[in-house]
C-alpha cells in the first residue's frame, strides 16, 4: 500500500495477498518450520490486515491520502 491509496489498488493488493497467503499456508503446513517459513507466514497475514483495515477506513489521516475511483 502506498500513500496515495485507491480502492482499486487496494482491491488489487488484498487480491494479490489472498493468493499469496493461500500458497504460503499450504507451503507452512508442509515445510519444516524454520524462523524464516514462519516470518514469511506472519508477514502476508499481517499484510492483510493492513489492506483490510485500509479499506475499511476512509479518512485520509497523516500521511496516508484516500484517492476516489473517480
Amino acid at each position: 500500500m502506498g500513500l496515495v491509496r485507491t480502492p482499486q489498488r487496494l482491491r488489487r493488493a488484498q487480491t494479490i495477498l489472498r493468493h499469496l497467503q493461500s500458497e504460503i499456508e499450504v507451503f507452512y503446513q508442509r515445510a519444516k518450520l524454520t524462523p524464516e517459513i514462519i516470518g514469511l507466514r506472519n508477514g502476508v497475514q499481517t499484510a492483510n490486515a493492513l489492506v483490510s483495515a485500509a479499506m475499511e477506513s476512509r479518512d485520509s489521516q497523516g500521511t496516508h491520502f484516500i484517492q476516489s475511483d473517480e
